[in-house]
């Protein structure tokens, strides 16, 4: 009896340890062909990014014969030319009995401009500003509206840079109204405008996911917008769109997760969030509105950095992608030391559909169900252990 204990024992050790070692990927896609040996970049889509964790620890590039092949993840960039300001002389900088900052620039040469810029003492404030044109000082057009100053300061200096950006126009003048309701006014120190200059700059790019669903409930002063994915994408990027009076300023609430974070919303109608990168299907937005009628939210919209898996594949080799396995731990390539040498430009390479990798045929049990008896199976061993043990200590008994 002893010793068909101890073969039980075993067997149920031996069917654990090999649940607990092998790598289940429960989804794969194909790679396009590869036409010429070299380095290539895989695009990161939504659908891909739903079916891999936030920091890609279960994607895997794999070749027919099962062998995985390097990679670096590396945010894809948008290329432009670095810019320099030029200055606009300040014709008259003004506070009117009502609170507001009137500011009047001059573009002597009446360049084309879609942007001016001011330099202001650092101050962590939130204010909107009217922009509009002349040519004489006297009669003047309405260029923007409500547009937000972003609350920001400098830590290396004492001064930041603001940026108003508006359609393209050509005015020899330029209004720019700061309401500062009854604050004190900001303190301007000059402005400017930008032009392109020789040297590349680069900014991240966004991919935007699938449409949201979501539910508006207004209760006891707070908006609380349930948000619905139809996947758990990535997200890095929230933009909320609303419809509200003219001049409000509300808190808001972003929760995913475990994940709790606050911005400040005022006087505009589209607002970007940038919380900590997030995996969630459902998020909560709340906004806060005192003692003030609710916030209308039209549309809410969610995006995610734009991300490419860089590779080195040969010709003629068929190659496919692994995903979706909660027990895989982040690879640690040599390649990501050779970051810095992989060109920039490098040809993109597809992928067909993600499907399920290998189905189990008929009538045998999947690798998720396999998953699902890992707890029973480690309890039927703890039991069959204990039974084991209790037994020895009574023949322990026995012979003394």
């Amino acid at each position: 009896m002893m010793h068909q204990s101890r073969n039980i024992l075993l067997c149920l050790l031996v069917a654990c340890c090999s649940m607990g070692k092998a790598q289940q990927f429960g989804k794969k896609a194909a790679l396009q062909p590869v036409t010429a040996t070299g380095f290539y970049a895989i695009d990161i889509n939504p659908q891909l990014s739903s079916f891999s964790t936030l920091d890609f620890a279960d994607l895997r590039i794999a070749d027919e014969q099962g062998q995985y092949q390097p990679y670096i993840i590396r945010s894809h960039v948008e290329h432009f030319f670095s810019r320099q300001s030029q200055p606009l002389p300040i014709i008259s900088n003004t506070v009117t009995d009502s609170g507001k900052t009137v500011l009047i620039v001059e573009n002597s040469q009446q360049q084309k401009l879609k942007e001016v810029t001011l330099v202001i003492r650092n101050a962590v404030v939130s204010r909107t500003a009217n922009i509009s044109g002349s040519d004489n000082r006297q009669s003047w057009f309405a260029i923007a509206e409500n547009v937000n100053l972003e609350s920001r300061f400098s830590d290396s200096a004492d001064r930041y840079v603001q940026q108003f950006q508006f359609p393209l126009s050509s005015y020899r003048y330029f209004k720019i109204e700061i309401n500062n309701g009854k604050n004190d006014a900001l303190s301007i120190i000059s402005a400017g405008h930008f032009t392109a200059v020789e040297g590349n700059q680069q900014a991240a790019m966004y991919v935007s996911n699938p449409a949201c669903d979501f539910i508006q409930k207004d209760s006891n002063n707070i908006s609380c917008i349930n948000v619905t994915q139809s996947a758990s994408f990535h997200t890095d990027r929230i933009v909320l769109y609303v419809k509200g009076p003219k001049f409000f300023k509300r808190a808001v609430d972003i929760q995913a997760g475990g994940m709790l974070h606050s911005f400040f919303i005022s006087a505009d109608t589209v607002f970007n969030f940038y919380p900590s990168s997030f995996k969630q299907r459902y998020f909560v937005i709340r906004i806060y509105n005192g003692d003030n009628p609710p916030l209308t939210v039209t549309r809410v919209a969610t995006q995610q950095q734009h991300k490419q898996v860089v590779t080195y594949l040969e010709a003629t080799k068929n190659y496919h992608l692994l995903l979706s396995d909660s027990l895989a731990v982040k690879p640690d390539y040599d390649l990501q030391q050779f970051a810095d040498s992989i060109p920039a430009d490098i040809k993109t390479l597809g992928f067909e559909s993600i499907v399920d990798n290998n189905p189990p045929a008929a009538g045998l049990p999947s690798a998720s169900a396999w998953k699902k008896w890992l707890w029973p199976i480690l309890i039927a061993v703890l039991a069959v252990l204990a039974m084991f043990t209790l037994r020895l200590l009574k023949d322990v008994q026995k012979k003394q």
